[in-house]
């Protein structure tokens, strides 16, 4: 394989054998990266799990005039 020639991202020709190694997608080791978001909201982990979702209470109508 090292006769082929690669593109990189931004469309480069790069030779055989210089290929830049490819960042980590863990970040370096020993740094904090920053805090991800949740993958799931509280209420769809509730729902899944057959939990009940905290509603609040539907508006009253007025009753009806005679």
């Amino acid at each position: 394989p090292d006769d082929y020639y690669y593109i990189d991202e931004q469309g480069n020709l790069v030779e055989p054998g210089r290929r830049e190694p490819a960042p980590s997608p863990f970040g370096i080791e020993g740094e904090r990266g920053s805090a991800a978001p949740p993958a799931a909201s509280q209420d769809f982990l509730e729902e899944a799990t057959g939990g009940e979702i905290p509603r609040p209470p539907a508006p009253r109508r007025p009753p009806p005039e005679l």
